[in-house]
């Protein structure tokens, strides 16, 4: 994680989003909704940490539908 990074904010972000995402869910939000907002939620992480967690955990959700 770069040093300039705030892990307590983007710890609390990302909590805020998957409880608004579960709300979301709950709710009837189709499976590309929710992957649009979890593209967007890790739009606030740092580039190099979130180029690398979508390289690496999202292929593997999109493959499960």
């Amino acid at each position: 994680m770069p040093p300039n990074a705030d892990p307590e904010m983007l710890a609390g972000h990302v909590l805020a989003v998957v409880q608004g995402m579960s709300t979301l869910a709950k709710d009837g939000a189709n499976r590309n909704k929710l992957l649009r907002i979890v593209e967007g939620c890790m739009s606030a992480w740092p580039h190099t940490l979130h180029q690398g967690l979508i390289r690496i955990y999202l292929p593997d959700f999109l493959a499960e539908k």
